[in-house]
């Protein structure tokens, strides 16, 4: 990924934070019930060791060009925008991305969505606020809406995109704050978080078109991204997505999407991690096919 060194977001309360701190007593009696290890390496006695924290590190990178339900073809009306052509591909909103999606990220996130973790959840969040306050918001008001999650991971505490909006949109406010020079009592809050998506509940069955094959990934993605509503009043304005992991794009086109038709416009989305852009995997597996035959 190519760093960004500033991210300059131009079109503009978090909310407050639930406390994660432990009792130190019953911090070590829980440490020797159920031993602790570090999510990327297995490391013991750590929720995320050094080496794999650095990983989230940043600096922010986009990505949007590794999504392809990102991507629109510029009409030919369009004219000439900078460098643009008409005809060239387009990115509906930048994506931004703290690590590749390989292998330590990938059993850090995996492990973050499908347990329990507040040491680990902790660890991260407090990363993911000291990145965002990197992010220049000149735009006023900004809703930071999460990708939608299941039920049951937020009733377990497991809602990842949840946790990282809510950073995001700390880091952001501390930002903002800072380069205004309020401190104290005086502080504003710029960044609202606004969970307002949800995921339709939807059975491919029968659907007719819907591809079956191996190698249907971008079909089945974007059909999952179609089953995206808004649940309550988002309220309009301006928004930033946020999610774990960005793999075609389908989730943040559905997001987009169902947003749009609130009057609610998306200017960015900022995600854990990004993977490889499908389209190279799929050419990558087909190379490899052919040479092995």
């Amino acid at each position: 990924m190519t760093p960004v060194e500033k991210i300059r977001l131009i079109s503009g309360t978090s909310p407050q934070w639930c406390s994660m701190e432990n009792n130190g007593f019953w911090n070590t009696i829980g440490d020797l019930a159920f031993p602790r290890w570090c999510a990327g390496c297995g490391a013991w006695d750590e929720d995320l060791c050094p080496d794999c924290q650095q990983r989230f590190t940043g600096p922010w990178c986009r990505v949007d060009d590794r999504a392809p339900y990102l991507q629109m073809i510029r009409p030919v009306g369009g004219g000439r925008l900078g460098l643009l052509r008409p005809g060239d591909p387009v990115s509906l909103f930048p994506v931004f991305a703290l690590a590749d999606y390989d292998d330590v990220v990938r059993k850090v996130i995996v492990s973050w969505k499908n347990t329990v973790n507040r040491g680990l959840t902790k660890t991260l969040v407090r990363t993911v606020t000291r990145c965002a306050t990197s992010i220049e918001w000149d735009g006023g008001a900004v809703s930071i809406v999460p990708a939608p999650s299941r039920f049951r991971r937020r009733h377990d505490g497991r809602f990842v995109a949840g946790h990282l909006a809510r950073a995001l949109g700390a880091g952001i406010d501390a930002a903002v704050n800072e380069r205004r020079g309020r401190a104290g009592d005086v502080q504003i809050s710029v960044a609202r978080y606004r969970d307002v998506l949800a995921t339709a509940t939807i059975s491919f069955a029968g659907v007719r078109g819907y591809p079956r094959t191996e190698n249907s990934f971008l079909g089945g993605r974007g059909i999952k991204g179609r089953g995206i509503r808004v649940r309550r009043p988002a309220g309009g304005g301006r928004a930033i997505l946020v999610d774990d992991v960005l793999t075609s794009g389908a989730t943040l086109a559905g997001c987009a999407r169902a947003l749009k038709e609130c009057d609610v416009e998306v200017v960015a989305a900022f995600v854990l991690g990004a993977a490889l852009d499908p389209r190279r995997r799929r050419m990558q597996q087909t190379g490899n096919e052919m040479g092995r035959s």
